[in-house]
């Protein structure tokens, strides 16, 4: 599943290798784990405005890249920050 998201981001730089992944948006980034049948996302932004940008991009890439693929997709926001 990292790679099929890593690679719908093909117009962003983005990295991934076994159960990690990264995407780098001019405006924030993401970090992407696997763990089990479950895949940890971290978004991080310069200000709260980006970081929702960033936060609105990834899930509905996410929910097409899931739906596509026949996965079931349970979305929670554990934690929320913007970091400078």
């Amino acid at each position: 599943m990292i790679q099929k998201l890593c690679s719908s981001f093909v117009e962003y730089a983005s990295t991934f290798g076994g159960q990690r992944g990264q995407i780098r948006l001019p405006f924030g980034w993401c970090q992407l784990q696997a763990k089990g049948a479950k895949l940890h996302i971290t978004l991080g932004a310069e200000n709260p405005a980006d970081l929702a940008r960033v936060d609105a991009i990834v899930v509905g890439r996410l929910k097409r890249v899931s739906h596509r693929h026949g996965r079931d997709l349970i979305w929670a926001h554990v934690e929320r920050r913007h970091y400078t």
